[in-house]
């Protein structure tokens, strides 16, 4: 079927590499179509999220190299990076991309988030019509994997979503987050998740806001607003930052925070690029957090809800093999 897909995740590199090959969606509509041009290549989805970058080529020639494809998109030339990659081909990508849909391959097992961006990545190819039918088939028989194993299997994990992770750990290092007071940065769908749960927990929260459009911006209840431009004026009257947004910009700089008396004294870097500065990592009174210190979580037994997940990943791969195998048994009719 020549399949290829090459992974770099939270399993193969850390966050400071894996920021190097993170795209927003309007760079990814570009990409994509660049690759697609490219002699050999039926179809294409390039899937990023904030543990991974994954690419998934549909070919006629077996001898196409997708690190060397999508790193020359991310002007990488580095080994080190490069020989981070996983690659796989044909029912091996496969079951990959089935775990992955699943969310057994996500940093917090199960989590609740990577269905909707796997369909996403696939939707995206389909607007730029870089996606075949094997792809096509594949990322939706996928997604349907991954909301059966939702519906059916219990995940015994701390936190199904990042953001509530976050949220957990702040209130274990504090003891409660009762009237504690939280600045949101990103109105995004992981920035709006954040403040949701902050508000739960008994959080004054203020989120900010780039631009406000009536019936399209989306406030959670109980949450004050700020324009994105004047977060600054906040920082030294809140306890704990949350940043989740798509700025390629750092949304807290050391120069920002040092320049301040008091300070938040907990910081939540959830995004990839990463949004606060590193440097801010020098300040003492200051705890930081990236997504790859907040996914790390107390090893939960799940080897029972995993067998049952794979044994339902493997009646959806054998979905598609015997998808593949009929389709090629009509084009030998046709050309005949």
């Amino acid at each position: 079927m020549n399949i290829i897909m090459a992974s770099i995740d939270h399993t193969t590199a850390p966050i400071e590499l894996r920021e190097k090959l993170s795209f927003t969606k309007l760079s990814i509509r570009t990409i994509v179509g660049e690759i697609k041009k490219q002699s050999g290549i039926l179809g294409v989805v390039l899937l990023c999220t904030c543990n991974r970058t994954e690419i998934y080529l549909s070919s006629e020639r077996q001898n196409i190299d997708p690190v060397q494809i999508l790193c020359g998109k991310a002007d990488i030339n580095d080994t080190t990076i490069m020989n981070m990659f996983v690659i796989k081909k044909d029912e091996a990508a496969t079951h990959h991309l089935m775990e992955v849909a699943c969310g057994l391959r996500s940093m917090i097992l199960g989590e609740d988030q990577i269905i909707s961006q796997v369909k996403d990545a696939a939707v995206l190819a389909r607007e730029e019509k870089v996606i075949d039918p094997v792809l096509e088939t594949l990322f939706r028989l996928c997604v349907t994997a991954g909301k059966k194993v939702r519906s059916q299997v219990r995940i015994k994990a701390v936190s199904t979503s990042v953001a509530q992770q976050a949220v957990n750990l702040l209130s274990e290092h504090i003891g409660g987050l009762s009237d504690i007071k939280a600045l949101v940065i990103g109105n995004g769908e992981i920035g709006r998740l954040c403040a949701g749960k902050l508000v739960e927990a008994g959080c004054s929260v203020t989120m900010t806001l780039r631009t406000y459009k009536h019936g399209q911006t989306i406030i959670p209840d109980g949450c004050k607003t700020i324009e994105y431009d004047k977060r600054s004026i906040l920082l030294s009257s809140v306890d704990v930052v949350f940043s989740a947004t798509t700025s390629p910009h750092h949304t807290l700089t050391y120069e920002m925070m040092s320049q301040l008396k008091t300070r938040p004294s907990y910081i939540f870097d959830l995004a990839v690029p990463r949004d606060v500065d590193p440097q801010i990592e020098k300040i003492n009174t200051v705890r930081c957090f990236n997504i790859d210190t907040i996914g790390k979580t107390a090893p939960v037994d799940n080897n029972q809800e995993i067998k049952l997940a794979n044994e339902l990943i493997d009646e959806y791969a054998q979905r598609f093999f015997h998808w593949i195998d009929y389709r090629k048994s009509q084009q030998v009719i046709r050309h005949r």
